[in-house]
């Protein structure tokens, strides 16, 4: 290809990612651009309730007249959908959980002025019967039931009020029956059994438009017709839960946190460009590339919605992206000094690459089906932006980014200092030292002192565990489980128009409003387990639900006593001048059933395991079992020693936690795939492939891939600490759990797992020994064949024996040859070291 046709190429390819990035910003109102106005795709992303606030409830499906179908319960999500979407709630999220027997239907109504409207609409659903009075006969057959209205409304006949329902075609042909049947006699209309009215058949109707009339006013109209609207369902609904969500983070959290990503996405890129040079731009075109594309997606698919812990599956996202990269251009480093040429390295570099770059890729896929499959509902989201964001960055490093290295080998291709490529010659540089000393580290030999730290660890844990139950006398103290999982309520307290009078951002003043508030949640009853400040001027108090007796609605009762103590206390105080300064809306609560945690507990752990049997099952496929084994393994030992440091610090643990270590799971796994590939890939190098070095290979695996660990680690850790320093508290509840799991990831990565691995190959290569001498003992044959088989050659010690204090080498039958000045077989650098030695 010509440097003409490549400029050109690069300059498309930029100007798209230009362009793409404007769209996403860019927001013009009507008039700017004719009679249209446009929202650019960053503008139109649907918020969840933790990012936005709304309207949350949940619907058990009432089985106890009939199993409902599939296709029932679908008929009843749609019919929901469509109502929420009529009344102009388009961003409303209606799935269905559970499980079979057990189908429950969960509604979720982002960024919602009057909740009331949305409980009066869906927060009462009944089941819809047209069908002969019970006073008349009470078993009769319903003639049509919710499944057949299509809509409902008030409207006016002639002067009265009346309500009009459109019946589909099937409710039409059996409504037409109906009225046929009962013309001049009454038609009793039901809601979950109860008669709501009974109006008489004037005349045959076959049109499909039914009137209801005699209700009322046209307020009373409404009303009913919106009662049908939401009881128009194909099964009947049990209200389960529902309840006002104020957003979690507030505008300028959000701000911040775009702030630190993009702050994090700048410094990832110097670093890139400062490691790589020429490589490090490509791979930085390729990751801006990413970003606008997640955020072109997040905003064209109308069913996915962007919450709280989907940020992290984005940063996730980002991680894999820059991962994917370097683990390409470390490639290409050890094909350069193997003494191929640039392109020729390029080549090899990504062919070598794709494998672990697919393995990791798809292994953090299996943890997000995981978790959309069998998690609890509030964390599908994120399952779903984990998984877009994976593709990719799947994408963008192995299509972008080698489209850009090409293009730009196009103008030199021989310039070794433009790539940041060194020979032997060059001395390698301070990276390749470091690298080397990694090697000379006898990480598998000495895998107890690497299992001694985590016991340290989890020793630890366990008396900071006692120590916060005995001081706050409750065994659940001890882990600062949050709301999630204890059942409680999220007070907010926002005082916007006293902004003069209390700023909750003077500590002398938000400690004052701290203890009013906290006295008056405790003297109604409950145990206040936070306080902090939120955007906004508010103060979040967080509190348990009433620990050894009363239940849910009694804990909603003694809410409204709450709020009613607070808007007395700073209306009395506030309000004397005549004017209303404080009102009763200022004071909102979040309140979760406590009966609902069991449920997310339980499917919580479900998601976890069948994430880390899909990693064991898949990595026993592409590699072998006791790669697959040891990968759990570590992922096991990443899970407790997360667990371990959130009883340290008592960081709280709510719903959030869980996607941090879905999280890290996905991200733990992608540096253990990537050393178990290297693994293999030396294995296959060797001339024995049944017996060699275990404890050596490991060590070179670790060494061939450690400078790629730490970059990933670093450049990853770089944006989660800058959003949970910028991102406020609510932020650092996600933030945390995952810095936390990177540094545990980075030592399990690099200590752990090869050591495991380790293990479990020696005692293979045992066995196998065993197995051979046992085929080849003449011995045991009778005496008349023992002529006729001889045993077979003992098999070479690939390494031989290291003295007292020193590594043993996995010394090759080819590396033996380089005492003739041949080139070894094996890549491994450590051989040449063992040869200097010699």
């Amino acid at each position: 290809m010509s440097k003409k046709k490549s400029k050109i190429q690069l300059i498309i390819l930029s100007a798209l990612i230009v362009i793409l990035g404007v769209a996403c910003v860019l927001k013009l109102d009507q008039g700017q651009l004719g009679d249209y106005d446009y929202k650019g795709f960053a503008h139109i992303i649907k918020l969840g309730l933790d990012l936005k606030g709304g309207v949350y409830a949940v619907f058990q499906v009432d089985e106890s007249k009939e199993a409902a179908t599939d296709a029932a319960i679908n008929g009843t999500i749609d019919n929901l959908q469509r109502t929420l979407a009529t009344k102009g709630f388009t961003e409303a999220v209606v799935v269905r959980q559970g499980s079979e027997g057990n189908w429950q239907i969960r509604v979720e109504v982002p960024d919602v002025e009057d909740p009331q409207t949305i409980f009066d609409m869906i927060g009462k659903p009944a089941y819809l019967e047209f069908k002969i009075p019970v006073d008349e006969d009470p078993n009769a057959e319903p003639y049509i039931t919710g499944k057949n209205v299509v809509d409902a409304y008030a409207d006016y006949q002639e002067t009265d009020p009346v309500v009009v329902l459109k019946l589909d075609a099937e409710g039409t042909e059996k409504f037409r029956q109906a009225t046929t049947d009962r013309n001049g006699k009454d038609i009793g209309i039901y809601l979950d059994g109860s008669e709501i009215a009974s109006p008489t058949v004037k005349s045959i109707i076959s049109d499909g438009t039914a009137t209801i009339t005699g209700v009322g006013d046209y307020k009373a109209c409404e009303a009913l017709a919106l009662r049908i609207q939401s009881g128009a369902f194909t099964v009947a609904l049990q209200t389960v839960e529902n309840r006002t969500i104020s957003p979690t983070l507030g505008v300028n959290a959000i701000k911040n946190s775009i702030v630190a990503g993009i702050i994090g996405i700048v410094l990832i890129i110097a670093l890139l460009i400062f490691l790589y040079r020429l490589f490090g731009v490509a791979a930085s075109v390729a990751l801006l590339a990413y970003t606008v594309l997640t955020i072109v997606v997040l905003g064209i698919f109308p069913w996915v919605q962007l919450t709280l812990s989907g940020i992290g599956g984005i940063v996730l996202g980002i991680g894999m992206a820059v991962d994917a990269n370097i683990i390409i251009f470390e490639r290409i480093k050890d094909e350069f000094e193997k003494g191929k040429p640039i392109p020729a390295a390029v080549n090899v570099g990504f062919k070598r690459a794709a494998g672990a770059i697919i393995d990791s890729n798809l292994t953090t896929i299996l943890g997000g089906l995981a978790l959309l499959i069998f998690g609890p509902a509030s964390l599908q989201s994120f399952a779903v932006t984990l998984m877009i964001s994976i593709v990719l960055s799947f994408f963008t490093a192995l299509v972008l980014t080698r489209r850009i290295v090409k293009l730009l080998l196009v103008f030199d291709n021989k310039t070794a200092k433009k790539y940041n490529l060194k020979t032997e010659k060059d001395g390698f540089g301070k990276g390749r030292l470091f690298v080397e000393k990694i090697k000379k580290i006898k990480i598998a030999q000495n895998y107890k002192r690497w299992f001694l730290i985590p016991a340290a660890v989890v020793l630890l844990a366990a008396v900071m565990f006692t120590v916060f139950a005995v001081k706050d006398k409750d065994f659940y103290a001890g882990m600062n489980l949050g709301l999630d999982f204890t059942g409680g309520t999220t007070l907010d307290v926002r005082l916007l128009n006293l902004s003069d009078t209390v700023d909750f951002d003077d500590e002398k003043t938000y400690a004052e409003h701290s203890k009013i508030i906290s006295d008056i949640v405790e003297k109604a009853g409950f145990k206040v387990s936070q306080v902090q400040k939120a955007d906004g001027n508010i103060i979040q108090v967080r509190y348990n639900n009433i620990t050894g007796k009363g239940n849910d609605e009694e804990a909603k009762l003694k809410n409204d006593e709450i709020i009613a103590a607070l808007f007395k206390h700073y209306g009395e105080k506030y309000n004397s001048d005549g004017n209303e300064k404080v009102a009763m809306s200022d004071f909102t609560t979040d309140f979760r059933s406590a009966s609902a945690r069991a449920d997310l507990l339980l499917k919580a752990l479900g998601a976890v395991a069948a994430a880390l049997l899909a990693t064991l099952l898949y990595i026993a496929v592409r590699f072998k079992l006791r790669y697959g084994l040891a990968a759990v393994l570590a992922l096991i030992h990443n899970i407790i020693l997360m667990t371990a440091a959130t009883i340290i610090f008592h960081v709280p643990v709510n719903a959030s936690f869980i996607a941090a270590l879905v999280t890290i799971i996905g991200y733990a796994i992608n540096d253990i795939i990537v050393i178990f590939d290297r693994v293999r890939e030396n294995i296959s190098l060797l001339d024995n492939k049944q017996k060699y070095d275990a404890d050596g290979v490991a060590n070179a695996a670790v060494g061939d891939t450690v400078t790629r660990t730490f970059y990933t680690t670093l450049t990853t850790l770089v944006t989660i600490i800058l959003l949970a320093i910028l991102g406020g508290a609510a932020m650092q509840e996600f933030a945390l759990p995952i810095i936390f799991g990177l540094l545990i990831g980075f030592y399990s990565s690099l200590f752990v797992a090869p050591s495991i691995w380790s293990l479990f190959a020696k005692d293979a290569i045992k066995r196998e020994g065993e197995k051979k001498r046992v085929q080849t003992d003449v011995s045991t044959l009778p005496q008349e064949e023992r002529g006729q088989i001889t045993a077979a050659p003992p098999i070479a010690p690939l390494v031989p024996a290291a003295a007292e204090g020193t590594a043993a080498p996995a010394l090759t039958a080819a590396a033996q040859k380089s005492e003739k000045n041949e080139k070894p077989k094996t890549r491994y650098n450590y051989v040449k070291n063992y040869k200097k030695k010699k």
